[in-house]
């Protein structure tokens, strides 16, 4: 009998993976790169080409948490015949493995396969037209990227022919390669972002009143990294325009934070004692109508690194006088988290209490501003408001968050000391 109820649960089991595998992406075995470009062609079925390592990260998540939803296998069953490949040799490899060395060092240079996760898409006839490099988010974004392989307008490598050949590209094919090289990470004979020479070329070339719609709003921001890219200065100019659009403000903290990690944070990295009338005189020259609040926050981040607490509280007071509550919450949750981890005195922990409840009323349901809380109250002792804060970033909290989350709770709960 005990026999029977064993070989029942372990046909029951491969019963179940076997239903997870179905659901999700299935990937052929057993065939050598010529047999699987023979298969898509006898099928009449497009290739795709999940490029991995056995040591990236990314890659062992989009196998974990992509390839097996049901409404990504069903995508690509439908239209690819699916392929993984190991791009590393280790000690360890099986003989399958082994088999597809050639084959492996081929699809590399025929996709520029130097980042992973690198996703390749063949035709039936087993010519690259499509490719993606770094793993995706959300299911329905790799779907997304996988539909574009199939039509030709979207084509990666028809795009990129296409753009190469043309003398004075348009705004819609500027728009489509600056998106399509940034997934791509090309660069210009192995100098500069073509994604980002092609975003400012579509910025310089477009209508100011052409760039104040959504669509193109979050384009910009995704292109504005430098003070030198052509968004910065729609955003300095016409952010009271750009956040009606958005319906929050974000022009100010968008400028603010790219002239603070790209032209401040600079004058203060590895300096025993910056020169503060310096380092303002130098930020007024070009942005006076934001030069008090970034040396006010260049100061924060120093007092902090120096572990100059007096200074550093001072310094966030100040710049809560000049912040505009719309957008600190992000800050100012750092910098709690700065006294949290750093500091433990209990004056100080009481003060970044404070802070913390400004961040909190911006959004009663942010899950990084209650756990802060939670955080900060344990640490000063008051266990069961901190378990309470705890259990509604909980709540909030994303699926694949939850579990540290309940794990963090079980030892509050149990009164375990815990270093934040």
């Amino acid at each position: 009998m005990k026999r029977r109820t064993i070989v029942l649960f372990f046909l029951i089991s491969i019963s179940c993976c076997t239903m997870a595998q179905q659901k999700g992406v299935q990937f052929v075995h057993g065939l050598k790169w010529t047999e699987v470009k023979a298969k898509a062609k006898a099928e009449n079925k497009y290739i795709f080409v999940d490029c991995f390592t056995t040591w990236c990260g990314p890659c062992k998540m989009v196998s974990t948490k992509i390839f097996p939803l049901e409404e990504v296998g069903q995508f690509f069953n439908q239209n690819f015949i699916n392929v993984k490949v190991q791009m590393d040799k280790t000690p360890h490899d099986k003989e399958d493995v082994k088999a597809w060395y050639s084959d492996v060092d081929t699809i590399a240079k025929i996709g520029q396969v130097v980042n992973y996760p690198t996703f390749l898409y063949f035709t039936p006839a087993g010519e690259l037209i499509h490719r993606y490099v770094g793993a995706p988010f959300e299911p329905n974004e790799f779907i997304e990227y996988a539909k574009a392989a199939l039509d030709s307008s979207t084509q990666y490598i028809s795009l990129k022919k296409k753009f190469e050949s043309t003398l004075d590209p348009d705004l819609s094919l500027l728009r489509s390669m600056a998106i399509a090289f940034s997934h791509n990470g090309d660069t210009k004979n192995g100098e500069g972002d073509m994604g980002q020479q092609c975003a400012n070329e579509f910025i310089s070339k477009s209508k100011v009143k052409d760039l104040l719609t959504k669509e193109n709003i979050d384009f910009m921001m995704r292109f504005t990294h430098n003070v030198s890219d052509k968004g910065f200065e729609i955003f300095r100019q016409y952010g009271a325009s750009i956040d009606s659009v958005e319906g929050r403000k974000i022009s100010r903290s968008l400028v603010e934070g790219t002239i603070f990690y790209r032209e401040v944070l600079p004058l203060i990295s590895d300096q025993s004692s910056p020169d503060w009338n310096k380092i303002r005189e130098s930020i007024n020259s070009t942005y006076t109508e934001y030069s008090d609040a970034l040396v006010t926050k260049a100061r924060i981040i120093y007092f902090g690194e120096h572990e100059e607490w007096n200074y550093f509280v001072k310094e966030v007071e100040g710049w809560l006088q000049i912040k505009d509550n719309e957008y600190l919450k992000e800050d100012i949750n750092g910098y709690v988290w700065t006294i949290l981890t750093s500091c433990k005195d209990k004056d100080f922990l009481e003060k970044a209490l404070e802070w913390s409840e400004i961040s909190l009323k911006q959004n009663q349901e942010d899950v990084s501003s209650l756990m802060t809380r939670a955080a900060l109250l344990y640490t000063l002792g008051r266990n069961e408001e901190a378990i309470e804060f705890g259990e509604k970033a909980a709540l909030f909290a994303e699926d694949s968050d939850k579990g540290n989350m309940e794990e963090l709770l079980d030892m509050m709960k149990s009164g375990q000391k815990i270093n934040f």
